[in-house]
């Protein structure tokens, strides 16, 4: 899986810049080139699945595919559901300040703010995965204690990673905007929202984590509705 993320990213980069650049196809070039790294990755997970026979991943189709459906399916609407809310609202950042009176400045600093904050989210989700697998397999065995110190271990780490990046995004906090931007007025938009980015890059570096633990759990349905309220 990870020569196939490595391969799509290359391979991302590649076709941006000719999309792009090269044939000036701008936005529409990206979104284009976007879609299609994600098939990429999509056909070629399916194929390593299908293919790859060896270690158990892919045995074959069977009616065992349909065993206990109904439950699968309400689990995996609650865990959508909790993972839909939790990234809207940073899509609705976006929605809310495009309706400003001067939206571009705003939204070219926000759209900065929130490409270094998926930077340090992909750090997160790696542990949100882990942990939900640590958890459920821990519970599944009855070792309580053995899931809680694995919470706290992947909390204090991501807390601690957390603190870094936060330290980082203040500490450049007047530099680091020139890497997206030449524009003079953005720049200094990005580096007045750059407090505030900090306290998010830490907090967003526990969050996932703890959404892992729910997942793990089995907590789906309720943090669902934690999101909803929130």
């Amino acid at each position: 899986m990870l020569w196939i993320s490595a391969s799509a990213l290359v391979f991302h980069v590649i076709i941006s810049w000719l999309l792009i650049f090269k044939l000036g196809w701008g936005l529409a070039g990206a979104a284009i080139s976007l879609n299609t790294s994600w098939w990429l990755i999509i056909i070629a997970q399916l194929m390593y699945i299908f293919i790859t026979k060896s270690d158990g991943a892919w045995n074959g189709f069977s009616m065992l595919a349909f065993a206990d459906l109904f439950n699968f399916v309400k689990l995996s609407l609650a865990s959508a559901v909790m993972l839909c809310l939790e990234f809207w609202y940073l899509m609705i950042l976006v929605v809310i300040t495009g309706h400003l009176k001067n939206p571009l400045v705003p939204l070219d600093s926000i759209s900065i703010c929130m490409t270094i904050n998926g930077w340090d989210i992909m750090i997160a989700l790696g542990f949100n995965a882990a942990i939900s697998v640590r958890v459920s397999n821990e519970l599944g065995a009855g070792d309580f204690k053995a899931a809680k110190f694995s919470v706290i271990v992947v909390s204090l780490t991501s807390i601690f990673i957390g603190v870094v990046a936060m330290i980082i995004v203040l500490s450049t906090r007047d530099f680091f905007p020139q890497l997206f931007t030449s524009s003079d007025a953005v720049a200094e938009e990005t580096t007045k929202l750059a407090v505030l980015l900090g306290f998010t890059v830490l907090l967003n570096s526990l969050q996932p984590v703890l959404s892992g633990v729910a997942v793990g759990a089995g907590w789906q349905s309720l943090v669902a509705y934690i999101n909803l309220g929130c």
